[in-house]
């Protein structure tokens, strides 16, 4: 059983749920207007008479992944998108909005919760009423915290438990792929809390590889947000079809857990471990993507040991990307060049390209950026594809135009990232494998 599944209890989900998600997964692909008026349309299941307060927050948490990953020049989408829904929501002053607003207030973006909370107590005033479940809203308070760690260090599970007043607990379940720069690759939730907690500690009792134990709250704090903000840097991160539908919901409950600045998640993560490194060694890091145990063990059989090629050397650098895309190398040398609808050498162009910038300083706003872009939150593979993006204009002008390369064009579009590369990506329009 996958470390994301396990601890699941295995039941089919219910049609309300169904067409929660269904309408999320339409909404991501409707403009401004269209959200908006789909939301709410989708609101009136919120006045459903079975409808607990555990319910509504989860529903209005998978509304809200409706426009997560969305990227927007010099804006935030959650506060254009919710900031929005809140004064659409207004405007309407129906039972459904009223109860949108209420759990707004709860799990909706940060600078929108208040907004929220004002609007609902303005809608209120005019006679609306309220849902019956609402009483139980801002009561959630913190019950435990697991942690699941597989021992051979490729993901990590943190098991919460939250309750309501005088209800049993919730559970929610984040899982963490290490493999993947420490991303939250999945996250979920049950109302049958307890239960969640004696699946996975009968699980780990059957099974060698995992460890399962009861962590202090602020620590499962530092995990989790550590984890969900490296999901939110990445590019295209491979998660979970349930993780934009439980992300705001995750958020709010991880940030009522004390907050302690001294503890680190992972002290090992890529991003601390490439830090600590010494100038030339992280260089390297940043430079060259990460090469696979299959292609690793091509080299050695060659006799070519990855660690000995020397990074400063442009033949030895090739060597290494090519090593590092053998999908890209094994196109071209069969005389194609599209991988992925995309240009296989202009990719592993670029990956030389940037890849000297950062070994030889020069520019050196290549190697700051990287940096920065670490500091951020990216992995190495993906700050290289960043870089790569700010690149293709003044590379392009110089092969098509017959230009001289612009350094200061391309140090211009250096420090518009990642913003400027992320909205691309939405677009499709950048080389990213």
């Amino acid at each position: 059983m996958s470390p994301e599944s396990r601890g699941r209890k295995p039941k089919s989900r219910s049609s309300r749920i169904e067409r929660r998600r269904a309408a999320a997964r339409e909404a991501r692909g409707l403009l401004p207007d269209q959200l908006l008026r789909t939301m709410m349309s989708n609101a009136d299941e919120l006045l459903e008479p079975d409808v607990t307060v555990f319910d509504a927050e989860s529903m209005v948490s998978s509304l809200l992944g409706s426009w997560w990953g969305k990227s927007l020049v010099d804006a935030d989408p959650d506060e254009v998108f919710g900031e929005a829904l809140i004064d659409h929501a207004a405007q309407q002053a129906t039972p459904a909005a009223l109860a949108l607003l209420l759990c707004l207030a709860e799990v909706g973006p940060d600078r929108a919760r208040v907004k929220a909370s004002h609007a609902a107590e303005q809608v209120r005033a005019g006679g609306v009423p309220v849902p019956a479940w609402a009483a139980s809203l801002g009561t959630v308070e913190p019950d435990s915290c697991f942690l699941a760690e597989d021992v051979t260090g490729d993901g990590s599970s943190l098991i919460l438990t939250f309750r309501y007043a005088d209800q049993e607990p919730h559970a929610l379940v984040v899982f963490i792929d290490h493999n993947l720069g420490d991303i939250a690759k999945d996250t979920w939730a049950a109302i049958e809390g307890s239960e969640v907690v004696e699946r996975w500690r009968a699980g780990a009792e059957d099974d060698p590889e995992m460890e399962f134990s009861q962590i202090e709250p602020a620590r499962a704090r530092a995990i989790a947000e550590h984890a969900l903000v490296n999901t939110d840097a990445a590019f295209r991160p491979p998660v979970s079809d349930e993780f934009s539908h439980y992300r705001a919901l995750t958020l709010t409950r991880v940030r009522l857990l004390p907050y302690d600045p001294e503890i680190v998640a992972f002290p090992d993560n890529e991003r601390v471990a490439i830090e600590s490194l010494d100038d030339d060694e992280q260089r390297r890091a940043l430079a060259l993507p990460p090469i696979e145990p299959d292609a690793r063990a091509q080299l050695e059989a060659e006799d070519l040991d990855p660690e000995l090629l020397d990074p400063h050397d442009p033949d030895h650098r090739q060597v290494l990307i090519e090593r590092a895309h053998p999908e890209h190398a094994q196109a071209l040398e069969q005389g194609q060049d599209e991988v992925h609808g995309s240009s296989a050498g202009l990719h592993l162009a670029l990956h030389q390209v940037i890849a000297g910038q950062i070994m030889d300083g020069d520019p050196s706003e290549t190697l700051d950026t990287g940096r920065r872009l670490l500091a951020s939150g990216y992995d190495a593979h993906n700050l290289q594809h960043a870089l790569m993006f700010a690149l293709s204009e003044p590379m392009r002008k110089v092969l098509v135009e017959q230009r001289e390369f612009d350094v200061a064009e391309y140090i211009a579009a250096l420090d518009l990232l990642p913003e400027s590369w992320r909205v691309a990506v939405e677009k499709g329009g950048t080389e990213s494998s």
